[in-house]
């Protein structure tokens, strides 16, 4: 939260004159979990994009069904198992978030459980309230579980095959833009905040 603050608050490196945001609010909770929880979803879903197979992919490209419609109709399945537990891992991870939401707007306005939980206990010293939520939120956590479990949510299927790049760019400037936009993305959102805490502490 502090890195992100010192790199795009209205006192740091981009706040400075160049582009204030308001990071104490909902944009600032937002942005620091992204911050946090992006790594889970490449991992789990490109970890399937790379190794489902592509022999359906390339079978209804053959028979000339487009690029997207493929995407939509073949390989969205696949990975559809990874995409949901991807969600349910950062969904718990955000609805157990305590920090974030102190350091960036907690309280009545921007809460969840966790905060929740702490106000009820701390400031308002209402114990039933607090055993109360933290039982919702462990039922939350189970029927979570159970769900996932009953529907048979996996990972991702591994295969060992090589696996031939179906939705890369044609075009080599399409390539080079796409590749340098995410580059540029994870920068700005995780490098640039990295280093700030680096300088600031040295």
């Amino acid at each position: 939260v502090l890195a992100i603050i010192g790199v795009w608050g209205r006192s740091g490196w981009f706040g400075k004159g160049i582009l204030p945001l308001n990071l104490y609010g909902w944009f600032g909770v937002l942005l620091a979990h992204v911050f946090f929880n992006f790594s889970i979803f490449f991992k789990l879903v490109g970890q399937s994009f790379k190794d489902t197979d592509r022999s359906e992919e390339k079978i209804s490209l053959s028979l000339g069904m487009g690029r997207w419609r493929t995407f939509f109709l073949v390989t969205q399945l696949k990975v559809r198992s990874s995409i949901t537990q991807s969600f349910v891992l950062v969904f718990l991870y955000c609805s157990s978030s305590f920090l974030i939401l102190l350091l960036l707007g907690g309280g009545p306005r921007f809460s969840n459980l966790e905060v929740a939980i702490y106000q009820a206990v701390k400031v308002d010293l209402d114990l039933p309230l607090a055993i109360c939520l933290a039982t919702i939120q462990i039922g939350v956590g189970l029927f979570i579980q159970i769900v996932t479990k009953a529907n048979g949510i996996t990972p991702f299927a591994i295969s060992k095959r090589f696996q031939s790049p179906i939705y890369a760019c044609k075009s080599r400037l399409m390539k080079t833009l796409t590749i340098g936009g995410a580059w540029a993305l994870i920068i700005l959102l995780v490098g640039l905040p990295l280093l700030n805490v680096l300088i600031s502490a040295l």
